[in-house]
């Protein structure tokens, strides 16, 4: 466990060390055609680490991942159904703090050149609504809640879990949106005893996401 997190704080630190890098080195156009990867390489740490541990077997193996699909598409269907449930808890709550006027807690505006020109915007997606939900769902999911729930109750692990996951997105205004999202996708993997309907969901969010951005 203390292992884990420090992986954790080793991949999100070396995330803040790169986004200050860029952003004091490189103009506000350039800085979008990498913001993405900022995010996605350093994860590339937390997929290793769960793999060395799988590897080893003592404490966790790949079998404890849930790699393999739900038992029924029905998941599927209720994966696609959080997405909307996600959403209107978003707008809802940015409705609340627009109207008591809670500044601090205002959402973050999103480059609307997040996904940058040319070839970047296929690469950029991919990082986005693929890579990164992959290996995030992994990480959060198939491993450090599986761990959680060996040693706590349920409900406990699905809130410290979705707690680590908030605040690693660095921002107060993402805070609360960030970890009822993150609730609902874990009780959509144990629901489903599989990582796939998870990961559908988290891209399909990310995906929204920048098309809203990108629209905007």
């Amino acid at each position: 466990m203390v292992t884990s997190l420090l992986v954790i704080i080793l991949c999100y630190g070396s995330i803040l060390t790169t986004r200050i890098v860029i952003t004091t080195f490189l103009s506000a156009n350039s800085q979008s055609y990498f913001s993405p990867w900022i995010l996605a390489l350093p994860q590339i740490l937390l997929l290793i680490f769960v793999l060395i541990v799988c590897s080893r077997g003592r404490v966790f193996s790949y079998k404890d991942l849930r790699l393999q699909p739900p038992k029924s598409w029905r998941s599927y269907f209720l994966a696609v159904l959080c997405v909307p449930a996600n959403i209107l808890f978003v707008v809802l709550y940015m409705v609340i703090v627009t109207r008591l006027e809670l500044t601090f807690f205002y959402t973050p505006e999103i480059p609307k050149n997040i996904l940058g020109s040319g070839w970047f915007i296929l690469a950029n997606l991919f990082a986005i609504c693929l890579f990164v939900p992959v290996v995030e769902e992994i990480f959060f999911r198939g491993f450090l809640l599986r761990l959680l729930i060996t040693k706590w109750s349920v409900f406990s692990s699905v809130v410290l879990t979705s707690l680590v996951f908030a605040v690693l997105h660095g921002h107060l205004g993402l805070l609360i949106p960030v970890f009822t999202c993150s609730a609902v996708i874990s009780i959509l993997y144990i629901r489903s005893r599989s990582i796939y309907p998870p990961i559908l969901t988290h891209g399909c969010m990310n995906l929204l996401v920048v098309m809203v951005a990108a629209s905007a």
